[in-house]
Formats: C-alpha cells, sequence, structure tokens
C-alpha cells in the first residue's frame, strides 16, 4: 500500500471520507474536494488484477454508447441526424428536396437527442479521422463510430481481452498501461475515456497525455462517476461505483471540471446520462420494493428513467458525461 497526495492540486492534507466494506479507506483533499483512496494498492497489483480478468467478466459489460443492433428505421435516423447536423453527408447522398423533408421529419429526434443527453457522444465529421478508445475492453464502443468511418485504435491493459477485442472488432488494440504507453504527439481526432479516469493512477497527468495525443480542437468524450450524486447519498457504501480497489478516485462535477482545465481542455458539454438506472433500484431494493416486480415491470423502468433524468437536470445525476475540445 501506498500514501499519497491529492493528483488534482498535491495537497497533502486532507480528511476522511469513507471507510469501504472491503476495508479501503477514501478521503477527502481539503483543498480541491477530489475524493480519493488512500492509501491505495500499487500500479503493479492493479495491473495484475486486469491480466487476470477473465472474459466472461468484459461479455457481461452492458452496451453503453453503441448502437445496439437497430431496426433499419433506427439506423436511418441516427445517420440522418449524423448527415444533417454533424456533417456526415457521405451517410447519405441526398438531394436538396430530400434534405429538406428530412430536417422536418428529423428535427425532433435530434432535439430529442439534446434533452436526454445522447447528443453528448455525436462528434462533428473530422474527414478520415482517428479515434483513441482508452481502456476499450470488448470493444462496446467500435461499432457507433468505425460504422460512420472513424478510424479506431484500443488500449486495453489485460492481454487476452486485448487480443479477443482486436480480433473480434477488427481494430488495432495495443495492451499496456495507458499512462507508460508511448504513443505519437498530435495523432488523433478524438479521444474516448468511458468508465476510465477513475481507474488511473494519475489522472491529471493521464488526461494531460490525452490533450498531447490530440490534434488542435481534438475531441475528448469522458464517462465516469459522480461521487456528488443523490445515489450515493442514498446508498453510501452501497453506492455501486464505491468499487474499490479498483476505483481509485471519485469526482464530482467541481473538481471534474477543475481536472478538465488543468489538462488543457474546454468543456463543450456537460450532462449526465440518466439511461442507466440499477443505482436506483439498488435503492428500492434496499428500503423494501420487491426486486423481480422492478425488473420484470416495463411501466415502473420507465418511470425510473423518467426521475432519473430530472435527478439529472438538478446536478445530481450518478454517471457524468463530458465533450471537450482540446485548446
Amino acid at each position: 500500500m501506498e500514501n499519497i497526495a491529492c493528483a488534482l492540486c498535491g495537497n497533502k492534507d486532507s480528511a476522511h471520507f469513507l471507510s469501504t466494506k472491503n476495508n479501503f479507506n477514501l478521503v477527502k483533499c481539503n483543498g480541491c474536494g477530489l475524493v480519493f483512496m488512500n492509501p491505495r494498492p500499487p500500479k503493479e497489483e492493479q495491473i495484475d488484477y486486469y491480466e487476470g480478468q477473465d472474459l466472461s467478466y468484459v461479455e457481461e459489460k452492458k452496451d453503453i454508447i453503441s448502437q445496439k443492433s437497430f431496426k433499419k428505421i433506427n439506423a436511418w435516423i441516427n445517420n440522418s441526424i449524423l448527415e444533417l447536423f454533424y456533417g456526415y453527408s457521405h451517410l447519405a447522398k441526398s438531394s436538396f428536396m430530400i434534405k429538406i423533408i428530412k430536417y422536418i421529419f428529423i428535427t425532433p429526434f435530434f432535439i430529442r437527442n439534446v434533452i436526454t443527453g445522447k447528443d453528448i457522444y455525436s462528434i462533428a465529421f473530422k474527414g478520415e479521422g482517428k479515434m483513441l478508445d482508452i481502456g476499450c475492453g470488448k470493444g462496446r464502443n467500435v461499432p457507433k463510430y468505425k460504422n460512420i468511418g472513424w478510424k479506431i485504435s484500443g488500449i486495453e491493459p489485460s492481454k487476452a481481452v486485448a487480443f479477443k477485442t482486436s480480433h473480434d472488432m477488427g481494430i488495432e488494440v495495443i495492451c499496456g498501461d495507458f499512462e507508460t504507453i508511448d504513443l505519437s504527439k498530435k495523432s488523433f481526432d478524438a479521444v474516448l475515456m468511458i468508465d476510465v479516469l477513475e481507474h488511473l493512477h494519475n489522472p491529471l497527468e493521464s488526461l494531460k497525455k490525452v490533450s498531447s495525443l490530440l490534434k488542435t480542437n481534438g475531441v475528448a468524450i469522458v464517462r465516469l462517476p459522480n461521487i456528488d450524486s443523490l445515489e450515493f447519498r442514498l446508498l453510501k457504501n452501497d453506492w455501486r461505483f464505491i468499487d474499490a480497489p479498483n476505483h481509485l478516485y471519485h469526482f464530482s462535477p467541481q473538481t471534474l471540471k477543475k481536472l478538465l482545465k488543468e489538462s488543457g481542455f474546454k468543456i463543450r458539454k456537460f450532462k449526465f446520462d440518466f439511461r442507466d438506472i440499477s443505482g436506483l433500484n439498488r435503492y428500492f431494493y434496499k428500503i423494501g420494493f420487491n426486486e423481480k416486480f422492478i425488473n420484470s415491470n416495463k411501466f415502473v423502468r420507465k418511470i425510473l428513467k423518467v426521475l432519473n433524468f430530472f435527478i439529472g437536470v438538478f446536478g445530481q445525476g450518478s454517471i457524468m458525461v463530458v465533450h471537450a475540445v482540446k485548446i
């Protein structure tokens, strides 16, 4: 175990925040408010964990932003949104009149995406853009971008997972630790960090490295849990994202914004992803609701999604997503 100072501001003065069920200690920096594990396992132990990860874990991970086998009509709507609002004209060669008709029909779906936050994952057309997916896992993010023309490379710490993803997805996957891998500067147009930043030993230096890898005006999409969420306040030690010792850092909107600013990014969009309701489910189980009833009742699940949406509107969502640009 190693003792550390705050990775965001360097302050060594911190206060006890939470003791996890498996006896790890979380502290809160008295300087900037960042919550982190201290002391923590050294990096070698964490890398050994990922290397020992079996593929069943990878197969169980939910598809967060990929296109989930959309029916043809849904695929057409999504491609039309990309064509009309993000510059992907190669997806459909439409005449002027067809475009006018499309705008009338497609605009409500685009507005829906903006309201629900789904638009935050969309990136303006970059030509033959190159994308790096850090912590790519089984490649759950790959189809959404590869299918519209992005050239994608991945980084994955587990050899077995990296090999399988490279084979299954047809992309280059580099096996190793992002913080130590040597990559060419200004070689990517976009970088994905989906559920990754909280695992890294030095998030500030990692985001600075991401900035150095991006071309001017390159995009970083970062997704991670919110320690300042209503879900955490309700569940405390039962919150699914405590996940010690895998999650070393716990960000709030304030500390995440500070981290991005210090790393050379300007935030274009900041939203809460309300589609994952498993945390709300867990709270209702805890206070006595029947688990089977909630999981099997589609109406109840829709109500929970609406509730989760409004929790996000008031800045209390459990999952933060940022669309940031290198400055």
